[in-house]
């Protein structure tokens, strides 16, 4: 309403102050991000099938949006330069994303029988859902709580944790903003004891390193499991 408003008094079809302009929005309460564990992505794509199977291929291995793949075309994949070119996105910014083997041998097994690699087998025009095949997949793989969405934070979070940084992350998931990308950083005991590990390595030597893994070691094992 604030933004009808605004539009309205810019065409000079209202006079006066925006009534709601003081209104206070009601909170967002933004969904927790349901991150993957490496068991849980062999189960989804080894019990998914059809289009299903290459649709949770190309997310996990792109961190595309789930309307980004859907609106895939073959002319949009570069096959010998190894990219995809995104046109019809989100944020309506046309980009590139590189793709690896898997996404490739994905992409091969889809018959071509219309203009959209992911298309209805009946009519050949684009997919438009796919939630009946996903549901079913998701719930026999043992995740009957987790989002499409969650294969892009999955992806985002693992690209970080292995080490791209974050304007390449943000660049890849098509971000206007790296405060957006940084909700992915997500600190693990893993990634603190290989950062302190840096540090020794630059600072005190081999030596440090090895002291400071055995503590880390020793802290683990010294910690109860949740």
């Amino acid at each position: 309403m604030r933004a009808m408003f605004n539009v309205a008094e810019k065409w000079g079809d209202f006079e006066g102050k925006n009534p709601v302009l003081a209104v206070n929005r009601l909170p967002m309460q933004e969904k927790p991000m349901r991150i993957l564990k490496k068991a849980e992505i062999d189960r989804l794509i080894k019990i998914s099938n059809g289009l299903t199977r290459p649709l949770i291929i190309i997310a996990l291995n792109t961190a595309m949006r789930k309307d980004e793949i859907l609106n895939l075309r073959w002319n949009d994949v570069d096959f010998d330069g190894g990219f995809i070119h995104i046109r019809e996105s989100k944020t309506s910014k046309i980009r590139k994303i590189p793709t690896n083997q898997a996404v490739r041998d994905a992409i091969n097994r889809i018959d071509r029988a219309g203009e959209f690699i992911f298309h209805n087998p009946k009519t050949g025009t684009r997919l438009n859902d796919f939630y009946r095949s996903w549901n079913k997949t998701r719930k026999a793989a043992g995740v009957p709580e987790l989002r499409f969405h969650d294969l892009r934070h999955t992806a985002a979070t693992m690209m970080v944790q292995g080490g791209i940084d974050l304007v390449t992350v943000r660049d890849i998931l098509g971000h206007t903003s790296i405060r957006m990308t940084v909700k992915y950083a997500h600190s693990t005991p893993e990634s603190r004891v290989r950062a302190v590990n840096v540090l020794s390595d630059m600072i005190g030597g081999k030596e440090a390193t090895k002291r400071v893994t055995k503590l880390s070691r020793e802290h683990n094992l010294a910690t109860p499991s949740n």
